[in-house]
């Protein structure tokens, strides 16, 4: 693979661990969740709706459902 696809991934990856760490603590409001797909479309446009992308923000939309679920971020 070349440096250039490479860069790419790792581009998708740093970009999903700060989406994450940006809203790591879900507090059930809908003003929270419309900030969070507004910014997980943004970086869906960016990245041209990629299904790599597209499958690392399911699991991180996952996650935070079970974050805020479990009332792990209290």
């Amino acid at each position: 693979m070349s440096r250039k696809r490479l860069r790419y991934y790792w581009q998708i990856i740093v970009d999903i661990w700060y989406l994450f760490k940006q809203y790591s603590s879900p507090d059930g409001s809908n003003e929270f969740w419309a900030a969070y797909t507004a910014e997980s479309d943004r970086l869906n446009e960016k990245y041209q709706q990629s299904e790599f992308y597209q499958d690392l923000a399911r699991a991180v939309t996952k996650e935070l459902l079970r974050i805020e679920k479990e009332g792990i971020n209290k």
